[in-house]
């Protein structure tokens, strides 16, 4: 169990479940309105799915009449009749189709937008509807490799703030939108950024208050793990009380009980042993790879680190900007039992540091793997990394959250 996130009290397990609601209808939803395109006033509905209305008591219970039910009638060019306070019946009159109807008669709403931005928005997505369009269609359809995120991320940023109707006030087009691209999200990762003061916090806790959405995105998908962008969103007071603050000196950071040394370079006597083993060619070639590690990462000065889980292959500290660091386990091999191996490995190591949510992972192979098992490893939140060729003279190639950051490090140089 991720230890930044303890056992849901009822309240917080029902708003979760309530989330987990919205992005099944707006969903269900978008995957109708998307084969015939989609207007600005229709991506404002679909905004408007995510939003509640709230009073001194909390959260209303009939939010559902002047949100939910005016944004199905447009999107579906349909007349819904309120029946009494009875969601149910009332959906039903509506004659919708059926897996909307279903999807439709949960509880949903998440979000409490501002009546400031609830209409101004509605012009603002009509302006921007064509590169909204784009985005919704491309959130709908996120790969399981978190790079995806991060360049969706990256083009929210692109967008023009929301203008208040007297111009005096301007709101990110990341507030208004992640709600929404978090519910699109097939995998549910995409983290929600919106105004909220917890939300912000958390943000100055892991020293993101000022980076830019898609750092912010990279940040809080870490911090995820195995769980989903709705726990999050639901535990976040509590994880800004458990969370560490990220430190760059990293002898600060480092638990008593692992020891660093440089990545090892082996002399002659050593390489005649290794010769003389049964795995010569296995071990010649990990060899090599630990090389060019740490010729290749040279300027971060990679170690490597000995804990009680063992000694693993590399650790490459601050390795994009954000003072995260990256541990990296080495097979020569992308065969299927050596991932499944690695995989292990890198947890088992993970758990020992002492700020684990400020670590990556990363696979490194001599040739790609499979693209099943790329595919398995990005779910895991774990970068593939391979040389392309035996003589490691450079990485090649990679794919997941890691892998831009690293390609930015040594330029694809050796």
């Amino acid at each position: 169990m991720n230890p930044l996130i303890p056992p849901l009290t009822k309240a917080k397990a029902d708003w979760y479940r309530t989330e987990h609601n919205t992005a099944s209808l707006i969903r269900t939803v978008a995957k109708r309105c998307l084969r015939r395109g989609l207007s600005g006033d229709q991506i404002w509905n679909l905004i408007t799915l995510t939003w509640v209305s709230r009073n001194r008591r909390g959260v209303t219970a009939n939010h559902w009449k002047k949100l939910k039910v005016p944004a199905l009638e447009s999107l579906f060019d349909k007349k819904i009749p309120l029946i009494d306070d009875d969601l149910s019946k009332t959906i039903d009159s509506g004659k919708l189709p059926p897996d909307v109807a279903q999807a439709a008669k949960r509880k949903t709403g998440m979000v409490n937008a501002r009546g400031t931005w609830r209409k101004s928005s509605r012009g603002w997505c009509t302006h921007n509807e064509t590169e909204l369009t784009r985005i919704i269609r491309d959130a709908a359809n996120l790969p399981a490799n978190n790079q995806s995120r991060f360049d969706l991320a990256a083009r929210i940023d692109r967008l023009p703030p929301v203008n208040s109707p007297n111009d005096k006030a301007k709101l990110p087009a990341a507030r208004l939108l992640t709600p929404l691209i978090a519910c699109l999200d097939p995998r549910c990762r995409f983290p929600i950024l919106n105004g909220r003061r917890a939300v912000t916090s958390l943000l100055q806790k892991r020293q993101l208050a000022h980076a830019d959405l898609a750092q912010q995105v990279k940040g809080l998908i870490a911090i995820i793990g195995q769980k989903d962008a709705f726990m999050l969103d639901v535990m976040t007071d509590i994880m800004i009380k458990r969370l560490p603050t990220p430190r760059r000196k990293a002898a600060k950071t480092r638990q008593d009980p692992i020891h660093e040394t440089p990545l090892r370079n082996y002399d002659e006597e050593e390489r005649r042993a290794v010769l003389a083993s049964k795995t010569v060619k296995y071990r010649n070639l990990h060899n090599t790879m630990t090389h060019a590690l740490d010729r290749i990462f040279r300027r971060f000065h990679p170690t490597i680190e000995t804990s009680p889980a063992g000694r693993c292959d590399g650790i490459v500290k601050d390795y994009d900007g954000t003072c995260r660091d990256l541990l990296i386990e080495a097979k020569p091999d992308p065969d299927k039992g050596s991932l499944r191996i690695a995989i292990g490995q890198l947890f088992d190591y993970k758990r020992h540091r002492r700020h684990q949510d400020a670590t990556d992972l990363a696979i490194l192979t001599i040739s790609r793997p499979s693209s099943d098992y790329v595919a398995l490893l990005t779910d895991l939140g774990i970068t593939a990394l391979w040389f392309g060729h035996e003589s490691c003279k450079r990485i090649s190639g990679g794919e997941g959250q890691a892998w831009s950051a690293v390609a930015r490090a040594f330029a694809r140089k050796a």
